[in-house]
């Protein structure tokens, strides 16, 4: 997906936007990654189980060491499924519960005029 919309493209209004994507795959995948983007503000599309849907958001534990690393573990991903407007809307992914085998991978998207 990120292949089709990377590149320049124009508004209704013609003015242009600049379309830039980063994948991850699934297995390279880490909690830094997911966390800096929620961070900025910048949600992600999840492919999971061959649907995609939107992260917005995540639980997770940060651990600050003494000699001032910073770790953090993902216990849930927050996720909005597109398809569906009602109670089936929003979902979870437990990182105890759900096999992450099943994520092919992550993309963000960033826009810039």
């Amino acid at each position: 997906m990120g292949e089709r919309l990377r590149g320049k493209h124009y508004l209704d209004n013609g003015s242009p936007i600049l379309v830039v994507d980063h994948y991850w795959s699934g297995a390279s995948v880490n909690a830094e990654d997911i966390i800096g983007s929620l961070i900025a503000q910048r949600p992600l599309l999840m492919d999971w189980n061959g649907h995609l849907y939107v992260l917005y958001g995540a639980i997770f534990d940060d651990y600050k060491y003494y000699s001032g690393a910073d770790e953090h573990v993902i216990h849930t991903l927050l996720l909005v499924d597109t398809r569906f407007s009602d109670d089936r809307r929003y979902v979870t992914f437990n990182r105890q519960t759900d096999d992450w085998a099943k994520v092919s991978g992550l993309l963000a998207l960033t826009i810039t005029r």
